[in-house]
């Protein structure tokens, strides 16, 4: 095989898949973040594991500007009628009431969207969803139970580059690739 042919497919494989990686075709960018929903109903560990194979993790909405883009958006991922609840990534898996990545009502500077009686551990619900049921409201939902999720993914504004190589076969930096050279 020649060493040319072969630099270009290693160089496609480290720079090409890496950023289809990092931003879903089906991404929707709002500020520094894309998000895509999860469109197979899946238990809470397996939401997160799907989001962490493409770089991204369970969303938590830190605004109420964001709360409402992420909600708007898994309402027209389901033609406005979706059948459950939606996965974020708050859990109070390791400490009852020690919520991860979710404040509780009250904590200062903090946004959060919990429904009324809010978060309340029934079932032994320890992992956070958007609940369909109160328009998107925070809610505690039982991990195992399967329900469709909701990942985010920060999106640089740094351009992205891969090196190329010359005529000769080396590789070369991109201003010295044009065609002038």
């Amino acid at each position: 095989m020649n060493l040319l042919y072969l630099r270009v497919i290693l160089l496609g494989v480290c720079c090409v898949r890496p950023l289809a990686a990092t931003h879903p075709s089906d991404g929707h960018r709002y500020g520094e973040s894309s998000y895509f929903i999860v469109k197979e109903k899946v238990d809470w560990y397996r939401a997160k594991y799907i989001c962490a194979e493409s770089r991204a993790n369970l969303a938590v909405p830190k605004t109420q500007s964001e709360q409402d883009y992420i909600w708007e958006l898994f309402l027209k991922e389901f033609d406005q009628n979706p059948s459950t609840d939606l996965w974020i990534g708050c859990n109070d898996i390791e400490e009852e009431g020690n919520w991860q990545h979710c404040p509780l009502k009250g904590e200062t500077n903090a946004f959060e969207n919990w429904a009324e009686e809010e978060p309340n551990n029934d079932y032994g619900a320890d992992c956070g969803s958007l609940w369909v049921d109160r328009n998107g409201k925070w809610d505690d939902y039982p991990c195992n139970e399967e329900i469709y999720a909701v990942c985010e993914t920060t999106v640089s504004n740094t351009p992205k580059f891969c090196l190329q190589t010359g005529k000769d076969g080396r590789l070369v930096s991109p201003e010295h690739s044009s065609t002038h050279h």
